[in-house]
């Protein structure tokens, strides 16, 4: 799957999340909500995915290839949606 695929996948997955409906591919998606999903990026869009599979316990490496975003990307999500620690200040992680 390439980058405009996989976008389109998850655009569909996500729009179908928060609307109830069953679409199975982006021209079933009415036209005021793909004006929305456009000028989402890429990373707001898969941001629960990603969230939920770090919940399952994959790493951010997995998720990284998974999602294709970058380990420090999928770290950022997790810890933006409460799913890994947030570092406190001082502190350093290895």
């Amino acid at each position: 799957m390439n980058a405009i695929q996989r976008h389109e996948y998850f655009a569909i997955r996500f729009y179908n999340a928060i609307s109830g409906e069953q679409c199975d591919a982006w021209d079933q998606i009415p036209e005021h909500a793909k004006n929305v999903l456009i000028v989402l990026d890429y990373a707001a869009i898969v941001s629960p995915f990603v969230a939920e599979y770090i919940k399952e316990g994959a790493s951010r490496h997995q998720t990284a290839i998974k999602f294709g975003i970058t380990p420090d990307v999928a770290r950022g999500i997790g810890k933006s949606c409460g799913v890994l620690p947030r570092q406190k200040p001082g502190n350093k992680t290895q």
